[in-house]
């Protein structure tokens, strides 16, 4: 069965000058792969990772607007869990399987250098910032962690952790245009899970709100509005969604819509 892939559309659509058009396309896709991430460099250039367990698992690539496909990066069965681009084009792809850590790319996938990365657990999110640095998100066996590296991944430390939360990792990371780090924790018990935020490059970090919520996504927009996407609530049970409030009503607050009510943190 012939997939198409409505997420690339998405991103496609948002960050190519032809953003501005009012209708969406299907893209054709290779058949019988799973979606999971996907980049778009600043020359329009689609990375998009594929993890379905099938022998051509990895990362395709498009160079015109997604209307033919090649494997960049065979993965195998490990396919990748998340894929970044830097502002100098470097692409780093997060692998999800063993023998996959981190994988980086300096000639648009061209060619692939592998580097090594802490192993707390489960990898979950890579996010960029600037030329050199990256902010990495794991799961470990009693928490979430986030790793950051300065120097383009050769050197980790470790900025961010929750103890005795098994259940809880961190699910999204979020940098605001001025330089403000956002991170989402989802978890499976109630008391975990909530929005975090970092000032100061993850020196330190303040906890906005979202207690007992499986927090999936967290966004910034260009003027710093921050949006959450909630899976459950543990208080009131249901799930959630995007909510986009008009910035004249907001007052630097973090607004979250879940089955018609509000929840203003």
């Amino acid at each position: 069965m012939k997939k198409l892939c409505y997420s690339i559309l998405l991103f496609f659509f948002l960050f190519t000058r032809i953003s501005a058009q009012d209708y969406w396309k299907l893209l054709p896709f290779p058949d019988s792969v799973n979606i999971t991430c996907l980049a778009v460099t600043g020359q329009g250039d689609i990375f998009v990772g594929t993890n379905t367990t099938t022998a051509y698992d990895g990362v395709f690539c498009s160079h015109d607007e997604g209307q033919t496909w090649e494997l960049a990066l065979d993965m195998g069965e490990n396919g990748p869990i998340s894929i970044a681009i830097n502002k100098s084009g470097a692409i780093f792809v997060l692998g999800s399987g063993v023998g996959w850590h981190l994988t980086k790319s300096t000639d648009n996938g061209v060619t692939w250098e592998s580097l090594s990365i802490p192993d707390y657990g489960s990898k979950v999110k890579i996010v960029t910032q600037g030329d050199d640095t990256l902010f990495v998100s794991q799961w470990a066996s009693d928490g979430g962690r986030l790793l950051k590296s300065e120097n383009g991944g050769v050197d980790w430390s470790l900025v961010f952790a929750t103890e005795l939360h098994v259940s809880e990792y961190i699910s999204d990371i979020a940098i605001g245009p001025n330089g403000d780090i956002y991170i989402s924790l989802s978890c499976f018990s109630p008391d975990m899970g909530g929005v975090y935020k970092s000032t100061d490059g993850g020196i330190t970090w303040e906890f906005l709100g979202l207690e007992n919520h499986q927090v999936k996504d967290v966004e910034v927009n260009e003027q710093g509005d921050l949006f959450a996407g909630v899976y459950y609530d543990f208080l009131e049970g249901g799930g959630g969604r995007f909510c986009i409030v008009p910035r004249q009503y907001r007052n630097n607050r973090m607004h979250l819509g879940t089955y018609g009510k509000w929840a203003d943190n």
